[in-house]
This record gives structure tokens, sequence and C-alpha cells, in this order.
């Protein structure tokens, strides 16, 4: 089954591609490319530690870490430009920033010597602004700050936030499907998970995918489409940043069931997450530290859970004598990312690596493979659950089944009639025994006894079906249980098994189908120390005088 299972991943892959083409399709086919947008790139004059430098290309201009307390001033002539009410952005990091037109203040982001984390400004301009002179003054609210002075735009601030988004469309749309991954995985796995149980750690990827994905659209700035508060939006960044690693560490800890020891482990790691992410937004609340001076201390956190997990990893492998392989392959590209985004970072915030455009980040692209890893390999654990229910269901039916009628069998009829007495539920029996079947045996073979027995288990199953267990117990041996059924509904069900039983005898009159019968009900023999087969005697007995009063009719 195992090789069975394997023939379809490769189909589940192909699904999993051009699911995420037709996302993306869907939201290339946007026109993200008409937009008016001017980037003010020359005519800049920079104040910097005291001197000034004239008429800088800005995504050039480069300048030692800042401290805390540090400016720069930053000044240029506005351009004519025909658009009603524009928007100028540019970005900042750990900075407050104070915008003029002509020494008149337009824009504000500070808050009393509080860290500032940053982010796209949005600086509107109104009236009549061509030629005036646009002064931008940034103060850094923190020791070895970096600011990025990427190229500010000028144009409105929906053709802006399209540009942002086709510049870096590949980012914006790994990010967009992990949460719609996260939405659409999370809402099948509340239904399956049901029938299903072991399908519940999806409910942890489906977080992940949320996670990140919401990390991802707030540190690359598209969530100010939405949410003007920059403080709100640095929040919901690193708070999505720091559930994502307790969200895998719940997938490993699911994963290691049957390792007690590295469970124990990775719960402590989940509680110390817990409590990391807890303080770290009680400090910022309490205004003593933004979170995000938090990131360096989850940074190492993070990685040196990040190196146990992959060690319990490989000690898994080893005690499991067949991996799979596919998620092991997502775990190792999503830590490869992490780790990039964090050299970078570390490299940017201490040693000033990059360049002036903004950091690109890798890890979306690492928790898309993640996801998709963990999809593909959960869709196996699916599939397999499928065929080891279908076979049990094929097996429970060869064992509760005749073979040859596809009536329940004794087997059936027992296990029934002592489920039922455990249960104290009243019940009736109807024991039927099919006439002539030796005889039509003996002389016109068994092929036509056969045939007979078929033929009048489909009078049973067409008269008895909907009211109860229509079973053969053997040979010319029939028996109907009905659970609750009183003396009035038991002459009903039989006047219409009469019906049933008249009409195919006139349709087919090759042979004469005819039976005796006898029920009984266990209220009959409740007495103390009575069992089901003292109800199955009564009905029994019943039958064989209906059977005698045939017989002397017959004579």
């Amino acid at each position: 089954m195992r090789n069975k299972l394997a023939s379809y991943r490769p189909y589940m892959i192909v699904a999993y591609c051009i699911l995420i083409f037709i996302i993306g399709h869907g939201i290339k086919s946007v026109d993200l490319k008409k937009y008016d947008v001017k980037d003010l790139k020359n005519g800049w004059n920079v104040t910097y530690k005291g001197r000034q430098y004239k008429n800088q290309v800005l995504s050039k201009f480069s300048f030692e870490k800042l401290k805390r307390g540090d400016t720069i001033e930053l000044t240029v002539q506005l351009p004519k430009n025909e658009m009603n009410t524009p928007v100028i952005s540019l970005y900042s990091v750990y900075s407050e920033l104070y915008a003029y037109v002509d020494n008149r203040l337009i824009y504000q982001y500070s808050n009393q010597d509080y860290l500032q984390p940053g982010g796209y400004h949005a600086l509107r301009l109104a009236g009549k602004y061509e030629g005036k002179t646009l002064r931008i003054h940034i103060v850094a609210t923190k020791d070895s700050a970096f600011s990025k002075i990427k190229t500010p735009q000028m144009g409105l601030e929906y053709d802006i936030y399209r540009d942002i988004l086709s510049t870096d469309f590949p980012f914006f749309l790994t990010c967009f499907i992990l949460i719609m991954f996260g939405i659409m995985f999370g809402c099948i796995t509340a239904v399956s998970s049901l029938k299903y149980p072991e399908l519940f750690l999806l409910f942890h990827v489906s977080f992940f995918s949320i996670m990140i994905g919401i990390w991802g659209l707030a540190s690359s700035g598209a969530l100010h489409m939405f949410i003007n508060s920059y403080g709100e939006i640095k929040v919901i960044e690193f708070t999505a940043l720091y559930f994502c690693p307790m969200s895998i560490l719940a997938i490993f800890e699911i994963l290691l069931l049957d390792h007690p020891r590295l469970r124990k482990i990775i719960r402590i790691f989940l509680l110390v997450d817990a409590v990391f992410l807890a303080v770290s937004l009680f400090l910022h609340w309490m205004r003593i530290t933004h979170i995000s001076q938090t990131v360096i201390i989850s940074y190492v956190l993070y990685s040196s859970q990040a190196i146990i997990c992959v060690i319990l990893t490989i000690q898994k492998r080893r005690l499991a004598p067949n991996p799979d392989r596919v998620p092991i392959i997502g775990v190792i590209v999503l830590f490869i990312t992490g780790f990039i985004d964090c050299y970078q970072y570390i490299g940017n915030h201490f040693y000033n690596m990059t360049s002036a455009d903004l950091l690109v980040s890798y890890l979306p692209f690492g928790g898309l493979v993640f996801v998709g890893s963990i999809i593909l390999y959960y869709g196996n654990i699916l599939m397999r659950n499928i065929y080891e229910k279908a076979e049990k269901k094929r097996l429970l039916d060869l064992a509760y089944h005749d073979v040859l009628t596809n009536l329940y069998n004794r087997m059936k009829f027992t296990e029934q009639l002592e489920s039922w007495k455990a249960q104290q539920i009243p019940y009736a029996i109807l024991s039927f025994d099919l006439n002539h079947l030796k005889e039509l045996n003996d002389t016109k073979g068994h092929q036509f006894g056969d045939w007979l027995i078929v033929k009048f288990s489909n009078i049973l199953h067409q008269s008895f079906a909907n009211q109860g267990l229509v079973c053969r117990i053997g040979g010319d041996e029939f028996a109907v249980l009905m659970e609750r059924t009183n003396e009035e509904q038991m002459e009903e069900h039989l006047n219409h098994y009469q019906e049933v039983l008249d009409l195919s005898n006139e349709v087919s009159n090759e042979i004469y189908c005819t039976a005796a019968y006898g029920y009984a009900f266990s209220s009959e023999v409740s007495g103390l120390g009575s069992s089901y087969r003292d109800v199955v005697n009564l009905a029994d007995a019943r039958m064989y005088e209906m059977k005698q009063r045939q017989r002397e009719i017959r004579k």
C-alpha cells in the first residue's frame, strides 16, 4: 500500500503547483503596472553630522551607523506634477520623522523619545506645492540604528501601493498564498479532523501559514494599505513572527508522539516561547521598550531551538525505519531561509552590510515550501486512512455478510442480539425456514437450490430491509431482527411480506417459493437468567409448528 500511496504524490505536487499558479495568475491579472508614480531620485541636499552634501542621488547615498539622537536632514525642491493631493512615500527604520513644506509641518512620526519601529510614511501634499522645498528631518531613536534611505516616490496613494506590490510581486504573492492556504486548510481540517483526528496537526500548519503570511505583509509595508498606525503594524509584525516558531514546535510535538522524552523538550521550548512573547508584549504595552527591540533576543532563542530541533529530527529519523523525506526537506528549507534572514538582519544591523535598498526576506518562500511539504505528507496520511478504512469495511462485509445472498450472516445475527440484550433494548425475532430446498437440490441440482435461496433472500430484503436486519442463518434458515416492535406492527410487516411473496411467485412461476415462519418477542422470555437464545428457540418452535401445519395441508 505504501507504493500505491507514493504513486499519488506526483499528482499532489502538480495539484499544489497548479493551485499556486492559479492564485498567482488571478492576482497578476489585476494590472499593477498601470500607475503614475514619480521617483524623487535626484537633487537632494543631505545634512549629516554637521556636513552638507548637495545634489545627491538619495538611493546611492551612504552613511555610518546612527547613534541615538543623531539626525539627518533631507531637502529637495518639489517638481511639477498635475496630480491633486499626491502623496510622497518614504521609508524609515528606528527613527522619528518630521516633514515640512517651506517650514510648514505637514507630517510627524514621533512619540516622546519612545522607540519608533518605522515603516512606510505617506506625506500628503495639498494646494500648490510646485517649486516649494520639502524638508525631512530624521532623528534616530536607537543606538546603532540603521535608516534605509529608499528613494521617495510621489504619486497618488493607491498608485504608490500598487508600485510597492508590483516591485516585489513574488514576495507579496507568496505571503498572500500562505494566508489563503492557512485559511483554506484550517477550514478543511476543522471538518476532516472530526473523522480523522490525526489530521489535527494541520491546525498548527494552518496557523503557521497565516502568521508567516501576515508577518511578510506587515514587514514589507503592505499592511499600510489597511492600517494607518505604524505602531500597530509593528506589533502585528513581531507578534506574528514570534507565533511562527511556536506553531512549528507544536507540529514537532505531535510528530514526536512516540517519543515522550523528546516531546517533553519540545513542550519546554513552547513554554519558553510563550513566556517570551507575553513578556515582550507586556514590556511594549508598559512602554518600557518597543517589541521590535526584542528581535535580536528572539533570533538567538529561536536559532538555538532550531538547532536542537534539527538534532531531534535526525534522532527521530534514526529511530524510524522508513521516514518520509518530504517533511524533512520542508523543515530544512524553512531553517535555511530563516538563517539567511537572521544573517541579513544581524549583518546589516551591526555592520551595515547592505545597500540602501530594503532587505529581501526569504522566510515566506521557505514557509511556503514547508507548508507544502506538510500538506503533501498529511495528504498521504489521509489517503492511507481512506485505504485502511475501505479495507476494514471490506473485511467487515466479508465477516458479516453471506457470500451467496449478501444478507447478514449468523455472526452479525448473534452480535446484534448480544448488543440489544446488553443495552436492554426490546426486540423481536422472526424465523423463516425455506420449503422444498432439499427436494430441489436432489432432483434438479444445487444450482437450482442456490437460485431458490437467492430468490427468497430478495423477497425478505424487499419486505423487511427497512424494518430490521435480514440474516441468513445457514442453509434454508433465515431470520429478521426488529427492535422495539409490537404485535400489531409485526402483523403489518408479515402482510407486506405475503404480498411481496405472492407477487414474486406470479412473476416467476418456474419454482413456487414458500416458507414457514414464527416470531417471538424478547418480553416473552424476560425472566431471570433468560438469554437471546430463549427468544430464538421460541421463534423457531412457532416456525416449526407452522411448518407442520403446512405439511398436513399438503397431505
